[in-house]
Parts: structure tokens; sequence; C-alpha cells
């Protein structure tokens, strides 16, 4: 499955290597700042019917598609795709940004994949088999103290208009923590965890196609997710705390006020 699962990614991120840099297509959903570009569109259409071709009665969750479905209730594998994780970074030809393919079976995380097309980075796992980064096994850090930790974040696209939690949140993080870094892109950010670069991550707003992929490859890394009450996570990311044990307990803390 995976093998099939890197494929595709290649094949989707050599297109969007030809494209990057160049005039295309962009524009905005619901916020001024939360693009769409035909580069996104077609991505998806190519990962869906690459997965079609090969599971034609699986479902699909795609970022900008929805729910695709076979037709059949209930289909026992679904598929959920993030074509461009980073689309702002694309536009803007920062080279940061993310294919995200997960499948899950009967509602389980079974395979999670993402590449990062400019710089051929390729992170992978399945259920109970490990976390590997190039075919490379990758484990969290080892760091448990906050005060000397790197953590990750992002922001929701509506902060411009509804800043406030944003600011609490990264006004309770900042002061406790040795660095902050945002790279634009969810999914490599909990790479980047997983791998043992950073040592935690926050966020709040995210998608299930978001994450999906990266939930997975940061818990077979050995690595802990979940909301900030501490509550696992699959799908549901309304907000996303990830770490290794000990920074991943006095991140969640701090995040839920304690």
């Amino acid at each position: 499955m995976l093998e099939k699962m890197k494929r595709w990614a290649e094949k989707v991120g050599e297109y969007q290597r030809s494209m990057f840099h160049r005039n295309y297509k962009v524009s905005s959903k619901s916020e001024k700042i939360d693009l769409v570009s035909e580069v996104d569109k077609k991505s998806e259409d190519m990962l869906i019917g690459m997965i079609k071709d090969c599971y034609p009665d699986d479902e699909i969750l795609a970022e900008e598609g929805g729910r695709i479905s076979s037709g059949e209730e209930g289909s026992r594998r679904v598929w959920v795709i993030d074509p461009l994780d980073g689309t702002v970074n694309y536009v803007h030809g920062f080279h940061i940004f993310a294919i995200s393919l997960a499948c899950l079976i009967e509602g389980e995380l079974e395979a999670g994949l993402i590449y990062i097309p400019l710089l051929e980075e390729f992170y992978s796992a399945r259920r109970g088999k490990g976390s590997f980064y190039n075919g490379k096994p990758i484990r969290v850090g080892s760091s448990s103290q906050l005060e000397t930790a790197v953590i990750a974040t992002g922001f929701p696209y509506d902060h411009q208009q509804n800043d406030r939690p944003v600011l609490e949140l990264f006004s309770r993080v900042l002061p406790r923590v040795g660095g902050i870094r945002r790279t634009g892109s969810a999914a490599y950010d909990l790479c980047l965890v997983a791998r043992g670069i950073f040592d935690g991550f926050w966020e709040i707003k995210l998608e299930p196609w978001d994450i999906a992929a990266a939930v997975l490859i940061v818990r077979e890394a050995g690595g802990a997710v979940t909301n900030f009450s501490g509550e696992d996570i699959s799908l549901e990311a309304s907000e996303v705390v990830a770490g290794n044990k000990n920074i991943h307990r006095e991140l969640r803390s701090l995040l839920a006020g304690g």
C-alpha cells in the first residue's frame, strides 16, 4: 500500500514542481488568505483518479472535493487526502509544501505518507510498523525540558477576524519554551516532530486532511498526539498538541491553562 501511495505522491509532486514559480489561477475561499489554486485542484484530481484506478470501491475525503462516495454504504476503507498542504507558501514561492495521504480501515488510521516535493522528502508509517524518513526509521526527540524545547505552530485562516484565541495560546507558550517555529504546513511540522527536529507542536482549527497522515507518523515514531484535554484524535482536529511523551504532557497542560 505505501509503495502505491509513494508512486501517487511522486507523480503529483512532479506536476507541482513543474508549475512552481509559473503563472496560474489563484482564488480565495471563505477568508482572503485561505487560498486555492488550479494546482491544488489539478493535484487533487490526479490523486483521486489514481486512488479510484486501484481501489474503485473506496471512499475519499479530500480538501477541495469533500467526501467522495464509492456508491456503496459504509466503505471499509477511506482515503483522506490533502493535495497541497501549504498553498500560501506555494503561491508565494516558498519551498515548504506537502502532499498528504492517509488510509483508514474501519475507522482506524492504517497508513500515512507525506511528501515534500521540493526537498524530495518522504515520511511514512504503517500502524504498528513504525515511522520512516526516506526509508530510514525515525523517533521523536528525547527532550524533557519545555524551557529548552523548540515548538512549532500555525495560525488559522480566520486569524485576521478573530485573533484572540491565537494570541492567548501564543502568549502562554512563548515565555515558557526555547523557541517557536512556523513553516506554514501542519503536515510538515508534525513530520519534524516525528523526526525529532521539533520537540512539539500545537495548532487550532485544523481539518482532517491537514493532519490525518501526520498523526499516524508521530504516533508510530513514539510520540503522542491529542487534543488539549488529552483525548485521542483521529479525524477530529479542532485542536492538536503533539510531541514526545514529556513535552506533550507539559505543552498540553500549558495550552489547557494549567
